[in-house]
């Protein structure tokens, strides 16, 4: 993870970055009826965004709210956190055996 002024840089691979403003990170939005921080939850269900990732993001954004004075809720955190799940596993499964 890195920061400049306005951004938290997320890194997407090959030098490139995802831009979250700052100032709009913890704002709040309910997906599926679950509290989330809407930025937080939009990075997650990003291809390039891994379960390594999303570990090394929430230390950061912890970090982050410390340093900057900002309470969080560490529950809405780790709703917004975590990489999507893929709800039928089986039938992408599927899809890739019969591409190969």
């Amino acid at each position: 993870m890195e920061e400049n002024q306005y951004f938290i840089l997320v890194p997407k691979g090959y030098g490139c970055y995802a831009e979250l403003w700052k100032e709009n990170v913890f704002y709040k939005g309910i997906r599926n009826g679950i509290v989330v921080y809407d930025l937080v939850k939009h990075i997650s269900t990003r291809s390039y965004y891994t379960h390594e990732l999303s570990i090394e993001f929430r230390r950061f954004l912890i970090a982050y709210a410390e340093r900057e004075g900002i309470t969080i809720d560490e529950v809405v955190l780790d709703n917004s956190i975590e990489p999507e799940v893929i709800e039928n596993k089986e039938f992408i499964d599927e899809i890739y055996i019969s591409c190969c």
